[in-house]
């Protein structure tokens, strides 16, 4: 269970991908737990349906790639999506003070 656990936020910051660091493929991290590869995918799916992970999934990523994250900074402007970090200042601030956005991107 633990390396599935692992396995869910490893693959909601791209984990696997050889381009990104850190980097661990999934065949390595079953090793390193000593699960097969079917096992762990399984319990991995149970988990990410359960508590609803999927990649990219802002509340799991690490602050490292926070700010390449394009869904963290997606926001509902009068009604319409935005990427806040494109919008004035003013607007980020607001986003902020209302808990929509981890940080002011321009600072």
């Amino acid at each position: 269970m633990a390396c599935a656990c692992v396995d869910v936020i490893g693959s909601t910051n791209f984990l696997h991908d050889k381009t990104q660091e850190p980097h661990l493929p999934l065949k390595q991290l079953c090793e390193l737990f000593g699960v097969g590869k079917s096992t762990a995918l399984t319990k991995a799916r149970n988990i990410q349906d359960a508590l609803e992970i999927y990649q990219l999934y802002p509340r799991w990523t690490l602050p490292s790639k926070l700010y390449d994250n394009p869904l963290v900074w997606m926001v509902l402007v009068d009604g319409f999506m935005v990427d806040i970090r494109k919008a004035p200042l003013e607007l980020q601030e607001e986003a902020f003070r209302h808990g929509l956005i981890p940080l002011i991107p321009e600072r």
